[in-house]
């Protein structure tokens, strides 16, 4: 944004309205903060208001000491004749436990007076604290709204169904992932002579990947 001013002035030399336009990082900031961020929230608390949503959360897993809850709608409008997605809140947790995650939740929908009763649908990741069957987000959320028709993560599920899948094959299989990786990652000459053979050998160049165990079905990809 530091620069959209004098691109503008570049690709408008003759206007004037361009010229006039004085817009960088600080001021775009608090345009977004404090005019389009309210406008936007508030149509969308008053479409929640009166439709019924599905409701997506999901925790913050970065390293930050800040322990954080997303809370994404899924709506369809009468208006607009679609469904979409909007980001509701981002909420700063105390606790991760079911407890205080439900109560989070519950908090922001009577601070902008949503029924929850409006939810007919809730996502999570599939783990106990959202899902387990006496002492969950889930089963705090059906005491309120027995019929609310819930969704266990997809990719969360595939990749529970692979690491158990993964444990029948031999251990020396995914070793094998894990040291070619090490082998290369801190070798430029090794990654030089490697894109030399693939050159050689007249196949597809291919860039060693790393086996992380916090992205899903990444093992697949090293693959």
């Amino acid at each position: 944004m530091d620069h959209f001013s004098d691109l503008l002035v570049k690709l408008c030399p003759d206007s004037k309205i361009a010229a006039d336009v004085k817009c960088k990082r600080t001021k775009t900031k608090c345009i977004i903060k404090n005019v389009l961020a309210p406008h936007f929230h508030s149509k969308l608390v008053d479409s929640l208001k009166r439709n019924t949503f599905s409701l997506i959360i999901d925790e913050t897993t970065d390293v930050s000491t800040k322990k954080e809850l997303a809370l994404v709608t899924r709506q369809y409008s009468p208006e607009l004749k679609n469904v979409s997605c909007s980001l509701y809140e981002l909420i700063q947790l105390d606790a991760g436990n079911a407890e205080a995650i439900f109560q989070s939740i519950c908090k922001v929908l009577e601070r902008d007076n949503i029924p929850l009763s409006n939810i007919i649908g809730f996502a999570a990741d599939t783990i106990d604290v959202m899902f387990g069957p006496h002492n969950s987000v889930v089963s705090r959320l059906k005491q309120k709204v027995p019929n609310v028709f819930v969704f266990q993560c997809i990719c969360h599920s595939a990749h529970l169904c692979a690491s158990h899948a993964c444990e029948k094959l031999p251990q020396t299989a995914e070793e094998l992932i894990h040291d070619t990786y090490n082998y290369f990652c801190h070798s430029a000459k090794r990654q030089a002579e490697f894109e030399k053979f693939q050159a050689f050998a007249e196949v597809e160049p291919h860039c060693i990947l790393k086996r992380c165990q916090t992205h899903w079905l990444s093992l697949h990809s090293c693959v």
